[in-house]
């Protein structure tokens, strides 16, 4: 698209680790590159690009919400999991910045995996108060789904970031019910440019709006 067709900007994309393939082929061709979604805290601060603008947030932000909520709420020990990339690492950052108690167990998980019997083994005998994750997209939908049936959703609080969202959620469920979300955005959000821009999208594409078209 730069060399071929000219491009004055590049949108996108979703995942950490595809933006930060694509910033310096982008950006080195002066080119104006607009993520609406991935914002990976190693392009902040010193690393920031003049060339750059994310619409969305820097990656830890969201996940601090996480850990704000679960000090506040006087828990005291969380098993935490994220896969192995940037934005997972800077998930588990974010929340570490606010709660304070006992960290369970760490855990991160190859980008894609959908069995998650060895991690929820390990939560069961761990016993934690609450776990955090970041199990993005088809992730998270099949890591929803066998919490649930592996009995522990009765057991322990459900926390979670872009696990449980609009994007999700038709695929979840009941399977989700109870479970926690943490975000910067929410269809149901009470105010006139929210209520507009949500009963446009409606009407355009029939459906509730995802987090990701609000970014956008």
């Amino acid at each position: 698209m730069l060399d071929r067709d000219k491009v004055d900007f590049v949108i996108g994309p979703v995942f950490s680790n595809v933006l930060q393939a694509i910033i310096k082929p982008v950006t080195d061709h002066d080119v104006t590159l607009i993520s609406p979604n991935a914002g990976p805290s190693s392009f902040a601060g010193k690393e920031c690009n003049p060339n750059l603008f994310v619409t969305s947030y820097q990656n830890d932000q969201i996940h601090a919400v996480l850990g704000k909520h679960a000090q506040d709420s006087g828990m005291k020990k969380v098993f935490l999991m994220a896969p192995n990339y940037q934005a997972g690492k800077d998930a588990m950052a974010g929340f570490k910045l606010y709660f304070k108690g006992e960290i369970a167990d760490e855990v991160y998980v190859p980008l894609g995996q959908l069995d998650f019997s060895a991690e929820l083994a390990k939560i069961a005998s761990l016993k934690p108060d609450a776990i955090f994750v970041f199990i993005p997209g088809g992730m998270g939908v099949n890591f929803v789904k066998q919490f649930r049936q592996a009995g522990l959703a009765d057991k322990l609080t459900f926390l979670s970031a872009f696990t449980v969202d609009e994007g999700t959620l038709p695929a979840q469920q009941d399977a989700a019910l109870g479970f926690f979300g943490g975000a910067n955005w929410a269809p149901n959000l009470d105010n006139p440019q929210n209520k507009e821009f949500v009963a446009g999208y409606e009407r355009e594409f029939g459906a509730v709006p995802a987090t990701y078209a609000f970014q956008a």
